[in-house]
């Protein structure tokens, strides 16, 4: 029978290293490229009317009159419609779509084709109808 090698103990685990001349040296795995990181942002629609912030918290987002069917529900205005539009996360980046709604949802006064995914960033003016948002990542 084959003699075992003697046991070698590992070096401790010691954390995260990120590799990049602009940082200090942390401890564990070391990231080669930081850029490729996943970002911790958050992403609100501030609705003008209400001045409320509304944290988007799923990578789809819907938004309507129908309660039981959206995310964040505008109750209070019929000229929005039960689903009205939603917004995706995709590769870090987030995108609106209009569900085919009845008044339309535009992006910086720009209206959007239905069913057509179109890139919104910080500080974006959103209006669902005639409801108005503005569109903030921190």
């Amino acid at each position: 029978m084959p003699q075992q090698p003697p046991f070698i103990q590992a070096p401790a685990y010691s954390g995260t290293t990120v590799l990049n001349p602009n940082t200090n040296v942390g401890a564990g795995t070391t990231v080669l490229n930081p850029s490729m990181q996943r970002k911790n942002r958050t992403a609100y629609l501030y609705r003008i009317s209400t001045h409320e912030n509304i944290e988007i918290k799923s990578s789809m987002f819907r938004i309507g009159r129908e309660a039981t069917f959206v995310n964040y529900c505008i109750s209070n205005n019929s000229a929005i419609s039960g689903s009205h539009a939603y917004i995706t996360l995709k590769d870090d980046k987030y995108f609106l779509i209009d569900t085919n709604s009845t008044n339309k949802t535009y992006v910086n006064n720009m209206m959007l084709q239905s069913n057509v995914e179109t890139e919104i960033n910080s500080g974006d003016k959103i209006r669902f109808a005639n409801e108005e948002f503005e569109f903030k990542v921190i």
